[in-house]
């Protein structure tokens, strides 16, 4: 029988990271993950391939719409084919994941999968800003059966304090605090389900969510990227992607304005593919065609 953990936090908090430190947990155990992309690519794919897990990607929206839980059940299905020890699955940070269980039920009724809980991850300096703003939060959080507050290395103790305050006023599931996503063997080994689920499918799809792809041209610069990113940061609240530029090869991970492009030894996205995301009512569209323009032949859209 499969063991079946979720990993749920809005976009930004830390889930991939969380994964690299789970899968050292679990050695000697064939593990599989499932990547939600709310975007058109998953670049979360490429970073978790080659530690040990088989890795398969579900992009295009959140695999808790009810217009997209039937593409969900067959990579369950297709997971559970390979007979894994353990399967993860990361979801887009933009899912309401309340149907988790009325997904999984057909799996665990025929004994191929056992759910072993949820594990949200909270970002500690966003996390009361997003709060009053993410809808999402709050259903992830319903959700949990662990909450890992990180980044608590990034606030003070007092902000820290004032952050867990808030948190366990909407959440009643167990809170550990931590950084870089790490998890302590023995609260991992112990999750367990805390009872039933909230109600849920999200039969709303994922309209009021703004995505965009754009792709860049390979001979940008990391200093050119830098600018075209600064332009778009106070209007998203995700940009992310692997990019091979005039410079080499970089991956672009920024949550708001924190902009971060680092040197990355793997392969590019084939269509060299930046995903942006943002809330209702961020000028998104208005921010990137400004931005296109000033990078005209470097940067466009792409359509469909």
């Amino acid at each position: 029988m499969t063991e079946f953990y979720l990993i749920t936090g809005f976009l930004g908090a830390g889930k991939t990271t969380l994964i690299h430190s789970l899968l050292p947990l679990m050695r000697g155990r064939r593990v599989n993950v499932i990547v939600n992309e709310f975007g058109a690519v998953a670049p979360d794919e490429a970073l978790l391939t080659g530690l040990g897990a088989e890795v398969m990607a579900v992009t295009g929206g959140s695999i808790f719409c009810a217009c997209r839980i039937a593409e969900f059940e067959d990579a369950l299905h297709d997971a559970l084919e390979q007979k894994p020890d353990v399967l993860l699955v990361e979801t887009s940070g933009l899912s309401d994941p309340r149907s988790v269980r009325d997904v999984t039920k057909e799996f665990e009724r025929d004994g191929r999968l056992k759910y072993r809980g949820a594990i949200c991850l909270i970002d500690a300096p966003r996390f009361a800003a997003l709060l009053e703003t993410a809808r999402t939060i709050k259903r992830q959080l319903a959700v949990a059966d662990l909450v890992l507050l990180n980044k608590c290395d990034m606030v003070s103790q007092e902000f820290l304090e004032r952050t867990e305050t808030l948190l366990t006023s909407v959440c009643t599931a167990r809170v550990i605090r931590t950084t870089y996503g790490r998890i302590p063997p023995e609260a991992f080994g112990a999750l367990e389900p805390r009872g039933e689920l909230p109600d849920g499918t999200d039969i709303m799809p994922d309209l009021t969510l703004q995505r965009e792809t754009v792709l860049i041209d390979p001979l940008m610069t990391k200093a050119q990227l830098n600018d075209f990113l600064k332009l778009l940061s106070e209007d998203t609240y995700r940009m992310k992607g692997i990019l091979r530029l005039k410079t080499g090869v970089h991956l672009v991970d920024c949550v708001g304005t924190n902009l971060r492009v680092i040197a990355y030894d793997g392969a590019a996205e084939e269509e060299n593919a930046l995903t942006l995301l943002a809330g209702a009512g961020m000028p998104l569209r208005q921010s990137l065609r400004a931005a296109i323009r000033r990078y005209d032949g470097l940067v466009r859209r792409r359509i469909g």
